[in-house]
């Protein structure tokens, strides 16, 4: 089991800003970065900027949780727009090619980054209390990850 003790505040300094500025960015110790082999990551909608920033200093695992966005266009490929869409789409002018067009670069930029001959793995499942269809629970993502296994 995995030893919640271990994750206390420590003082650090040398920091460094990594992420869009779109999604806040997150302030990591340099030093950090350097130890670090594994990332997990509980949600990732459409960035991974974070994660694709990481991995492009230091060569590490990433672990990416998140079953909202399973059945996403970007995550599935596919682009169809319903008509109720389609209509917003064309009220508000917006250009319904465009759309797809962008749609289709995240649905490539996910399956460039997610790849897990790479190490860096997309999990279809949220945090939970226990392990289900759609729940992984946080002492299961940590013993798989610790234990050095492949997929959490």
């Amino acid at each position: 089991m995995f030893d919640y003790k271990k994750c206390r505040p420590i003082e650090l300094d040398d920091l460094t800003r990594i992420g869009h500025e779109s999604d806040g960015g997150y302030v990591l110790p340099k030093r950090c970065i350097e130890k670090t082999d594994t990332i997990l990551s509980f949600g990732v909608s459409n960035d991974w900027s974070f994660e694709d920033y990481f991995t492009r200093k230091r060569v590490a695992r990433v672990f990416s949780y998140d079953y909202s966005i399973k059945d996403s266009p970007w995550v599935e490929g596919r682009f169809y727009l319903s008509p109720l869409l389609a209509f917003i789409f064309d009220a508000l002018t917006l250009n319904r090619l465009g759309v797809k067009r962008q749609l289709w670069r995240i649905n490539a930029s996910f399956k460039k980054f997610f790849n897990e001959k790479l190490g860096r793995y997309y999990i279809p499942k949220f945090i939970g209390p226990r392990d289900d269809e759609q729940n992984v629970s946080f002492d299961t993502v940590f013993n798989e990850v610790t234990a050095g296994g492949g997929r959490g």
